[in-house]
């Protein structure tokens, strides 16, 4: 549908249908019936670990070290996150490994925990933020990541075992 289209758009319902229609273009979309489910039971409820960093270097190290990461293994990269750095690491039976630090503002006791690169790549491509802060539990809860400069923005992300 383009501009010239706009004027003549029609939206209507029809029991379980919702149908938008235009001169070029007619689009039948099934509502589904049913409760949504209570997204806030797998909303990590409080971190006990929590690290503020650049988006922008975390991507670009997430991007390096995940080209090393298996297939097989579901893309998976580890952090471990210990007082002063977080280490970023791959690894790929078949052309080796990859491991990065980055220094980080962190006191707390260290841990370490997989996830799908392409899950956190996608969030730091959604937020566009200058920072993110990650808040997690431990190395088998979900993790909440979220831009420092936008408290209703909010993105849950499942590790995984590596």
């Amino acid at each position: 549908m383009d501009e010239e289209d706009a004027d003549e758009v029609e939206i209507g319902f029809t029991s379980n249908s919702a149908v938008v229609t235009s001169p070029s273009v007619k689009l039948v979309m099934r509502l589904i019936e049913g409760e949504f489910p209570n997204y806030r039971q797998v909303l990590p409820k409080a971190a006990k670990h929590r690290i503020t960093i650049s988006s922008d270097t975390l991507a670009h190290v997430l991007r390096r070290v995940s080209l090393l990461a298996a297939d097989s293994s579901g893309r998976g990269v580890r952090l471990q996150i210990a007082p002063g750095r977080l280490t970023l690491s791959a690894r790929n039976p078949d052309l080796g490994e990859a491991q990065e630090e980055v220094d980080l503002d962190y006191a707390g006791e260290s841990v370490s925990i997989g996830f799908n690169a392409r899950y956190l790549l996608d969030c730091l491509g959604v937020f566009r933020a200058k920072e993110v802060e990650i808040g997690l539990v431990d190395e088998l809860s979900p993790v909440a990541i979220r831009p420092t400069d936008d408290g209703d923005t909010l993105a849950v992300v499942m590790p995984m075992r590596l």
